[in-house]
């Protein structure tokens, strides 16, 4: 944008040249013309400084809320004394399905992988929204050694087969609590907690209820105040169902 703001500068000094030839007045014209657009070209430079600033500052602080979001899960799996290997996620109900918040695992690859949208009829997250706002699957069988056993289970919660066959994480232990609140402006916001591990047990029975339900309040104000973003729940540019738990 400096470059227009010179470039400007530069047409108006040879007109204005060329035109003082001709006559004064038309070149005093000419003067004023160039000032009044060298101010506007000073303008938008100012306003494009700006918006990229401050879309910077956002993306910084997107980073840092989403570093501080996934520790307070780290620390909350301690917490719930979840047996590794484990993986906890939030998520936020958006009109595409349960839409991944934030996640943190003891395990870094299940910590990266999975699906950013669930669909809203699947899976623990499903049952716990329809069956009480809370769900477990404490000791579900091996799937090394039992798995048409594992299958079923995984039907059982409306898991599609091919599905289940692709999962990177498979757990043999779920708990989840789904809760409905407000955020800031008072705009309803159904949010969900799901705690797995591989380990039978791994998640301790009704803790995660017991313990996480009654704060889900105050951890999702916790993630909006952090990220107000993650408040929204029209879906974006993250939605996507292609990736595999």
């Amino acid at each position: 944008m400096a470059r227009s703001r010179g470039e400007v500068l530069g047409v108006a000094g040879l007109v204005t040249g060329v035109a003082t030839l001709a006559s004064p007045w038309l070149a005093l014209g000419l003067l004023i013309i160039s000032l009044i657009l060298y101010g506007y070209a000073s303008w938008g430079a100012m306003l494009e400084e700006r918006s990229e600033a401050n879309e910077l500052a956002a993306i910084k602080a997107r980073l840092k809320a989403g570093t501080r979001i996934q520790d307070f899960l780290g620390t909350l799996a301690v917490e719930l004394e979840l047996e590794a290997p484990w993986r906890l996620t939030l998520y936020v109900l958006s009109p595409s399905g349960w839409r991944r918040v934030a996640r943190d695992s003891n395990f870094k690859p299940y910590a990266d992988s999975g699906r950013t949208v669930l669909p809203a009829d699947q899976g623990t997250l499903a049952w716990a929204a329809k069956f009480g706002n809370a769900d477990q699957l404490l000791d579900l069988p091996d799937p090394g050694e039992e798995w048409d056993k594992y299958l079923r289970f995984q039907e059982g919660r409306a898991v599609p087969r091919d599905v289940t066959e692709r999962l990177r994480m498979r757990s043999r232990a779920y708990a989840c609590v789904v809760a409905r609140v407000h955020d800031v402006s008072g705009t309803s916001i159904d949010v969900g907690l799901v705690a797995e591990s591989e380990k039978p047990l791994g998640v301790k029975p009704g803790l995660v209820e017991r313990h996480v339900g009654p704060n889900l309040l105050s951890l999702i104000h916790r993630v909006v105040e952090l990220d107000p973003s993650y408040g929204r729940v029209t879906g974006g540019p993250t939605d996507r169902t292609s990736d595999l738990s």
